[in-house]
């Protein structure tokens, strides 16, 4: 997943004749985030990596950060490296934000499609209580 970039470059070359444009409706890289809690969605339109090696492969094969995002919440165990957290099998109430995560952003990506970033940013952005 680090090397994402290589296969998103690919497809948008294949798809697209000008991948130098804004992608922002066009392309939804949807990856984990270690920095916000489980099952939590946050949508972006732009933006660095914030150190994640797969989104910073992607900016660097496409030259610029102009597409949607979706992060998906997956938390962080500080007692643990951050390839093997992400890696390891997830069970118990993790499952259950994560697969309800998963029901939530089929909803997000039918808003995304039909509505666009910024009505997902306003929509799904907000704090779940």
């Amino acid at each position: 997943m680090n090397l994402s970039g290589n296969a998103v470059r690919s497809f948008l070359g294949y798809f697209l004749r000008d991948i130098e444009v804004d992608l922002k409706a066009r392309l939804l890289v949807v990856y984990d985030d270690m920095d916000l809690p489980e099952g939590k969605l946050r949508f972006r339109c732009d933006g660095a990596s914030g150190g994640h090696k797969g989104i910073q492969s992607v900016l660097n094969h496409i030259g610029h950060d102009l597409f949607s995002r979706l992060k998906i919440g997956v938390g962080r165990d500080t007692a643990a490296e951050a390839k093997d957290y992400v890696l390891e099998k997830v069970t118990g109430k993790s499952l259950e934000a994560l697969n309800q995560a998963a029901e939530r952003s089929s909803e997000a990506l039918a808003v995304w499609l039909q509505d666009g970033i910024e009505s997902c940013m306003n929509r799904f952005n907000q704090t779940e209580d």
